[in-house]
């Protein structure tokens, strides 16, 4: 009870302000009076030009109109851009940077696919060997001990070796 007492005085409080407040108000305005506008007025009438209402008006902004969309259509739908690329001194390091990696990748991607294409002839013929040691271990033997004495001169032997073969198989035939 005791605080919705205290409320009611504070609120008659606050009436009581706004009741003052209000005269005061009234009082400065009843001193200064009402603020006349009219001369403001007429000098923007004077200044704003004169346009005709009507028809004619709605002519004149017909026209303007049809030639801004005479202007528009003669745009074309896409202007034309010209593009002039060019590397600044700065960047030129970078760019030969660049395609000096792009190269050496692909020397050595190039050089990997050698090695694998080697690499898969190697073991071919390492199975191919393997199989005539297992099946022919005396020829085997004397094609190693023949490589063993003189690796250089190997190839022109086996160019001999080989022409003996082929005068000899005509002449089995």
């Amino acid at each position: 009870m005791v605080e919705l007492a205290d409320r009611l005085t504070d609120a008659e409080a606050l009436i009581a302000l706004q009741a003052r407040q209000l005269k005061e108000l009234a009082v400065t305005q009843a001193r200064t009076g009402q603020v006349d506008f009219t001369p403001l007025l007429d000098e923007i009438r004077q200044l704003l030009p004169e346009r005709p209402a009507g028809t004619e008006a709605s002519g004149e902004l017909a026209t303007r109109l049809e030639a801004i969309e005479r202007q528009l259509a003669s745009f074309p739908r896409a202007l034309p851009v010209e593009h002039h690329h060019h590397v600044e001194q700065q960047g030129r390091g970078w760019v030969m940077g660049g395609v000096l990696l792009l190269v050496f990748t692909f020397l050595l991607a190039g050089g990997g696919l050698y090695q694998y294409r080697e690499n898969t002839k190697l073991a071919g013929h390492s199975i191919k060997y393997r199989l005539l040691r297992l099946y022919y271990p005396k020829a085997t033997h004397w094609a190693d001990s023949l490589y063993g004495l003189d690796p250089d001169q190997m190839p022109q032997l086996l160019e001999r070796l080989e022409e003996r073969q082929l005068t000899k198989r005509p002449a089995k035939e």
